[in-house]
């Protein structure tokens, strides 16, 4: 099963550019790119959308092999796509936009 490293991979071939240009492009280091075709690294998200935007195509597909909506992906699919770590972080988001939100709902209530 292809990930981001062949996909980025195979772009890059399919439009015949060498890491370096591929790197020029894009104003990524080529040793850095060549770290996520070699699954030593996984490009972040500002880098996925710059990848995404050169090579004309959406990011939900560099990233899952598919778009998001032409597959109905939603977002449990979307989390459990995420590896462990990934998912914790996000995990650790929400609560802590929950604690927020709950303070602000607390807050506009004292007011009141």
């Amino acid at each position: 099963m292809k990930d981001i490293a062949d996909r980025i991979r195979d772009l890059r071939n399919a439009r015949e550019l060498s890491l370096r240009q591929l790197a020029e492009l894009s104003g990524i280091n080529h040793n850095v790119i060549h770290k996520w075709e070699t699954r030593k690294a996984t490009p972040n998200r500002s880098n996925v959308v710059k990848l995404a935007e050169l090579f004309n195509v959406k990011p939900a597909w560099l990233l899952f092999g598919r778009d998001d909506n032409a597959t109905g992906l939603n977002m449990q699919d979307t989390f459990a796509a995420l590896s462990i770590p990934s998912q914790q972080q996000v995990d650790a988001l929400i609560n802590h936009l929950l604690d927020i939100e709950s303070a602000r709902e607390s807050a506009h209530g004292k007011d009141s």
